[in-house]
C-alpha cells in the first residue's frame, strides 16, 4: 500500500483570536492526516500557534481575514498565513533580534527548518522535512493467515 500525501489545505478565517483558535483545530486535522509521530506535530503546532499569534497581533483589524494554506509534497511540509493587516517590520526585527521582545520568531525557527515572511510581513511561509512513519500493513496482512476459499 502506497501512502499518499493529503491534499492541500486552504481555509479563510476571520481575524480574531477566537478564530486563530478554529485555524490550529483545521491544522490539526491535517497534521493528522499525514501519520506523523507526536513529537513532530507538537513542534509544528507550537510553531503554527506562534505565526498565528503574529498574524492576530498584527493583522487584526476589523472584518478583515486570514488564510491558512498547508501542503506537503514528498516530504516537505509548507505552511503559509497570510492576512490582510498593516504587515509587519519583520525586516527590522529578523536583522536585529537583540532589539525585539518578540520570541516568537526565534521559537519557529528552533521548530521549523525555514522561516520566511513575505508582501511585507503579511505573508509568513514556514517549510519543515518530515518523515512520516512506516505505515503497518492492515492486521489480516501481518498475522500472515491466508483467507479461507470461498464457494
Amino acid at each position: 500500500m502506497i501512502a499518499m500525501d493529503p491534499q492541500p489545505l486552504h481555509a479563510r478565517f476571520q481575524c480574531t483570536p477566537r478564530h486563530a483558535t478554529r485555524a490550529r483545530q483545521a491544522f490539526r486535522v491535517y497534521l493528522a492526516l499525514l501519520h506523523l509521530d507526536a513529537k513532530t506535530e507538537a513542534d509544528l503546532e507550537s510553531a503554527l500557534g506562534e505565526a498565528l499569534a503574529n498574524v492576530i497581533e498584527h493583522g487584526y483589524a476589523q472584518d478583515t481575514f486570514f488564510e491558512l494554506r498547508c501542503s506537503m509534497e514528498s516530504s516537505m511540509l509548507t505552511i503559509e498565513i497570510e492576512d490582510r493587516g498593516r504587515g509587519t517590520e519583520i525586516a527590522h526585527k529578523l536583522e536585529r533580534p537583540e532589539l525585539s521582545r518578540d520570541f516568537g520568531f526565534e521559537i519557529m525557527r528552533a521548530l521549523v527548518d525555514e522561516v520566511e515572511f513575505l508582501k511585507d510581513g503579511r505573508l509568513m511561509r514556514l517549510r519543515t522535512k518530515v518523515r512520516k512513519p512506516n505505515r503497518r500493513p492492515p492486521a489480516e496482512e501481518k498475522s500472515g493467515a491466508t483467507p479461507a476459499p470461498t464457494g
